[in-house]
Parts: structure tokens; C-alpha cells; sequence
């Protein structure tokens, strides 16, 4: 039996409380639109091993939680910063391969 979230008005800490360890999570690949609160928080509370799913790409929110060591999977294409490039920490962590890059194509 499940129940229904519908109409259900939560904190920022109650929503990110939601969200287990080894998730899986879909991150967008620009600052519009991304719950960047919502990512601190999850950091925050010290979520681990989260399943990234990145759509289209990631991006500045993707690699906030790769840096912070909250990400354990990234599927899909690349994590970049725009015109900056690769992104720091998806970089870091695939190359020390604290991150797995899952290919989805």
C-alpha cells in the first residue's frame, strides 16, 4: 500500500529527508531550473551513494554533489561547466574513480 504525496506541502529539509541513500537522482545541466537548495540539503543531511542521472547533461548542480562526495554513479553524457569546460570534481572523481561514469546510450 502506497501512500499519496499529492497536496502535501514539505520544508526543504522534510523533501531532501526523502531521499535514501543509493537513489537514483535526475540533475539538469544548467542553472535554470536546478534545485540548487534542495542539493545543499542534500548534502547536508549526508546522503551517499546517489545514482546521478544527468539530463541532458550535467552541470554546476552535478558536480556540486560529485564534489561533496554525495554521487557514487553519474549516468549519461558529459558533466561540463559551459564555456569552463569539464566540470572540477566530475574530472577528480572519474580519474580516482570515486565516481562511475554509466554510459546510457
Amino acid at each position: 500500500m502506497t501512500t499519496s504525496t499529492a497536496g502535501k506541502v514539505r520544508t526543504l529539509e522534510e523533501a531532501a529527508a526523502l531521499v535514501a541513500d543509493v537513489a537514483q537522482l535526475g540533475t539538469v545541466g544548467s542553472l535554470d531550473g536546478a534545485p540548487i537548495a534542495f542539493f545543499k540539503e542534500l548534502i547536508r543531511q549526508g546522503r551517499r551513494d546517489l545514482h546521478l542521472v544527468l539530463v541532458p547533461s550535467g552541470g554546476f548542480s552535478a558536480d556540486l554533489l560529485i564534489g561533496a562526495g554525495v554521487a557514487r554513479y553519474a549516468e549519461g553524457g558529459a558533466v561540463a561547466l559551459g564555456e569552463a569546460g569539464t566540470a572540477p570534481n566530475f574530472r577528480r572523481a572519474t580519474q580516482s574513480g570515486a565516481l562511475a561514469p554509466l554510459d546510457s546510450t
